[in-house]
């Protein structure tokens, strides 16, 4: 019998989720790097020094004293507590982790042909590359997976996955709270959807999960104040990594935009959640890592009408996963070699001008390019 896009949506393929999961995470770990870390690191540091966070611009030569906080506090301060333990090489395996992460827990979404599904994981982490750094950002993928996960399945309402979302809103508000908003965006697609057709019942129980999550989107240092900030962080900085609208980012957001004419009426709340994220990174450049992401599930729901079912079994698997490290090591090759060493958080570029003005003495506010006073900063 044919084996539906749609049918057991959240089937495990361990062995295939494991190679996705390999793969972005090799490609995490070779990534290009951000000034902005270093300052992250900083803030962490004086967070955890304090017990409090900063209210006024320590780090900036012109903006120094103006007021100033951090809507990623918990993501600072765990970015300051691995640097001190080990490093960069510590910080950038928890960040690729968190990517991998949440790339393999999409692999599941097409049942019937999960080989597809896989290989567009594999482009979609090529082609959010570039997003790749030692931000708070980093978490967004992963969330962005957990509640596909959660809200997907058209089952009975559960209590326990109304906690789960309720938690992981809390947990994204304090780790990134720009982008947290986007939970209760999610969680609000789900009770409209459930509001159409379930028992009276069914929908009070919703209704309870979408005020537990606004409820506990407040529960940080900001409380209702990280509303403000949402998405303020994605306009893109101009020293930031960007990913070009005509690259692989691109195809993959074309296509993703003309999968949702066949996927919108069997997975509402997956295409709307995942639609919304791609038109908000057309104008919003920093959001398109996570649109690439965010394109996979549904031209991997949409190939499923059209792509002939196809198991993963062992020799298949063996094969995609000699085709996945060929693109790996194309991608190194080609992409990640030039580019991995460029000045940012992990690379060694100012390590003498740190040691020289730690040797001499030399403190007080310095006028530096963004690149180098971050570092500065940080050291």
């Amino acid at each position: 019998m044919k084996a539906h896009a749609h049918e057991k949506p959240h089937h495990p393929h361990w062995p295939l989720a494991a190679l996705v999961f390999a793969f972005v995470f090799a490609l995490g770990m070779s990534s290009v790097h951000e000034p902005a870390t270093w300052i992250s690191i900083r803030a962490g540091a004086k967070i955890l020094s304090t017990g409090a966070l900063p209210r006024v611009e320590t780090f900036s030569y012109g903006a120094g004293g103006s007021a100033w906080s951090t809507y990623s506090w918990l993501s600072d301060v765990i970015f300051a507590k691995l640097d001190a333990l080990g490093g960069p090489g510590l910080l950038g395996a928890l960040k690729s982790a968190a990517l991998a992460g949440g790339f393999a827990l999409l692999l599941p979404i097409n049942h019937g042909s999960p080989l597809v599904a896989a290989t567009l994981l594999c482009l979609g982490a090529c082609a959010a590359w570039a997003g790749f750094t030692e931000t708070a950002a980093c978490f967004d993928f992963l969330f962005f997976s957990l509640f596909v996960r959660i809200l997907r399945p058209r089952h009975r309402f559960e209590w326990a996955a109304a906690a789960a979302a309720a938690g992981l809103t809390a947990l994204w508000a304090n780790l990134h709270g720009s982008i947290a908003p986007l939970a209760l965006w999610m969680v609000g697609l789900k009770v409209f959807k459930a509001s159409l057709r379930t028992a009276a019942r069914e929908r009070a129980g919703y209704w309870a999960m979408m005020l537990g999550c606004a409820l506990l989107l407040s529960l940080n240092p900001h409380g209702w104040g990280v509303v403000r900030h949402a998405f303020s962080d994605v306009a893109g900085s101009p020293d930031a990594w960007r990913t070009p609208l005509l690259s692989l980012y691109g195809a993959l957001a074309a296509a993703g935009f003309v999968s949702c004419f066949f996927t919108l009426q069997q997975e509402f709340v997956t295409t709307l959640a995942c639609a919304n994220v791609l038109a908000l990174s057309l104008v919003l450049p920093g959001l398109r890592p996570l649109a690439a992401l965010a394109a996979c599930p549904l031209v991997a729901l949409a190939l499923g009408h059209f792509v002939r079912p196809r198991q993963d079994t062992w020799p298949r698997v063996a094969r995609w996963g000699l085709i996945a490290a060929a693109l790996l090591f194309v991608f190194r090759l080609a992409v990640t070699r030039p580019l991995a060493h460029v000045r940012g958080y992990g690379t060694p570029s100012l390590s003498g001008a740190s040691n020289f003005l730690s040797v001499n003495g030399v403190s007080g506010r310095m006028f530096n390019e963004s690149e180098t006073g971050a570092e500065l900063a940080g050291r």
